[in-house]
């Protein structure tokens, strides 16, 4: 990347967060080198050059700012499911969350996560305590709060006091009780966490150098120089004659047909350099890329040569199912658990998200119709009411005996049962069998 490219970056970076810029340019060194605290009990101390860095590579380059978005709407998929407890209770977290717009909010902690490292959401109570909203705050501007000698601050069991939010030179403390704090990676449980766009900065940041230079040779080699012969056996080269064939050729950029005299003859002297294919280089660094976001290369690249298979489609899949099982974790624990309605439940309804994955889906599709026709899964309306819900699909009512029709057409009692067939041996959705498990249970 150019370093005027890099200055009008830095320019606009300090008016967007309200500092000054001061114009100098960016080398690779000066991004690479680490800047720590000197005094800190943390095993990682918060680092604000690798989150401008973050910041700045996922608003130029185009694979982070496709990978970064692929992860959040995969981790954040498009439906929260409430699942077990009471139907009173379900309904109650169901508005719940849709009341402090938990999707959204969700939604953009995540993509704070994978830029910066980690997402603070504020948890916003009103004079009884109640919880009325969420706000995601600004990762840059939050720290834990600390003492005088930088050390975190922590109360009398040890746990950390809480965080310091930093708004325009104006510090603000805030307990630890309002925060929830999530991060998918770190080191220690006092690190604040850490961004996957650290790993791979220098591969994106030789990549986009790579895709620059590219550019440049293309644009000043890449094409063949033109010549125009001025004259013939009958018609001199004059100064007079040179400056009739430029106005005769001043077109000649706009132009798709070109009509010349017989004193005008053109030629091409060719490509002047080769330009080296380096797109085995890039696929390179995009891999490297990939790899530290543990994304596959086919959704960050758009290539003949690069495909995704079926076992790279799982593995993500899980790493998704993975990242969704801590975010679930983490809401619980420093929401839910602070909602005070959920602690008066008795049996407690659980939040899960809906897979986006066509291959998880499809897997668990095929292991649920296969433990069915086992007869290890038993349909009943509860489960066949929750398959319906993660499906998007309405819910039934308790099925009556008049309900229980045969799947079949059959009016009355099927030709399997006339036959002496014991109910095992029927089928599974046939109300006679359903009517003998649910008499048996």
């Amino acid at each position: 990347m150019s370093s005027s490219a890099w200055k009008s970056l830095s320019d606009l970076y300090g008016r967007i967060r309200g500092k000054p810029s001061t114009g100098d340019s960016y080398g690779l060194e000066e991004l690479v080198a680490v800047r720590r605290r000197k005094k800190s009990d943390e095993r990682l101390p918060k680092s604000t050059t690798f989150q401008d860095r973050s910041e700045r590579l996922y608003r130029i380059d185009p694979l982070i700012f496709s990978g970064v978005n692929r992860l959040t709407r995969m981790v954040t998929s498009p439906k929260i499911i409430v699942i077990g407890g009471t139907d009173e209770d379900r309904a109650k977290l169901e508005k719940f969350v849709h009341d402090i717009k938990l999707k959204r909010i969700i939604r953009e902690g995540i993509r704070d996560v994978f830029i910066y490292g980690y997402g603070i959401i504020e948890i916003v109570e009103d004079n009884k305590g109640n919880i009325t909203k969420l706000r995601v705050l600004n990762p840059i501007d939050v720290d834990f709060q600390r003492e005088e000698d930088d050390t975190l601050k922590r109360d009398s069991n040890d746990e950390i006091t809480g965080f310091s939010v930093d708004i325009d030179g104006t510090s603000e403390d805030i307990p630890r009780t309002r925060i929830v704090h999530i991060k998918f990676f770190g080191i220690g449980e006092e690190s604040l966490g850490i961004t996957p766009l650290e790993p791979a900065f220098k591969s994106a940041w030789i990549r986009l150098n790579l895709e620059e230079a590219m550019g440049e040779a293309i644009f000043r080699h890449g094409y063949p120089i033109y010549y125009f012969k001025i004259g013939s056996e009958d018609k001199q080269a004059t100064p007079d004659l040179i400056k009739e064939a430029r106005n005769i050729l001043k077109d000649f950029n706009s132009v798709t047909e070109l009509i010349l005299p017989h004193w005008i003859e053109p030629g091409a002297l060719g490509e002047k350099s080769q330009i080296s294919d380096i797109s085995d280089s890039l696929r390179y660094f995009a891999g490297e890329l990939a790899h530290g976001m543990n994304i596959p290369l086919g959704y960050l690249m758009s290539s003949e040569r690069v495909r995704i298979s079926e076992e790279e489609a799982l593995d993500f899949a899980r790493t998704i199912q993975n990242y969704q099982e801590i975010l679930l974790d983490i809401l619980e624990e420093q929401l839910l658990s602070r909602w005070a309605p959920y602690n008066k439940m008795v049996e407690k309804p659980v939040m899960t998200f809906e897979s986006v994955a066509p291959a998880e889906k499809m897997n668990r599709a095929r292991r649920i119709s296969m433990l069915t026709q086992r007869g290890v899964l038993k349909r009943d309306d509860k489960m066949e009411n929750q398959i319906r819900k993660e499906e998007g699909l309405p819910s039934v009512e308790k099925l009556s005996k008049k309900d229980l029709g045969c799947f079949w057409g059959y009016v009355d009692e099927c030709p399997v049962k006339k036959e002496g067939k014991t109910p095992e041996q029927l089928c599974h959705i046939c109300k006679h069998r359903i009517e003998w498990e649910n008499k048996n249970k």
